[in-house]
């Protein structure tokens, strides 16, 4: 994936990303809006910052970006300790 501001992704890095994002959903049991907006602030947050800022990082970036996402949808407010705790 390559962006506008000259950063490639790889795709390797990213659908490991999002695999992470899905498995913690499952396990959530998250609405399926969280899912798609934690993929999009993830994907996002790469082309802002770009990838070589956080290479190596794709574990942490997933999960911060499932937890925003529930913190921005959830009524009841996400648990970090239990999230990282689900964790791989």
């Amino acid at each position: 994936m390559s962006f506008s501001n000259g950063i490639t992704f790889n795709a390797r890095d990213r659908k490991r990303g999002v695999r992470l994002i899905i498995q913690l959903h499952k396990s959530k049991d998250y609405k399926i809006e969280i899912l798609f907006l934690a993929v999009g602030i993830f994907d996002r947050y790469i082309k802002a910052i770009g990838i070589n800022k956080f290479a190596g990082k794709t574990v942490c970036l997933a999960t911060v970006s499932l937890l925003l996402a529930a913190k921005m949808e959830d009524p009841l407010q996400p648990s970090f300790v239990r999230m990282i705790e689900k964790l791989p």
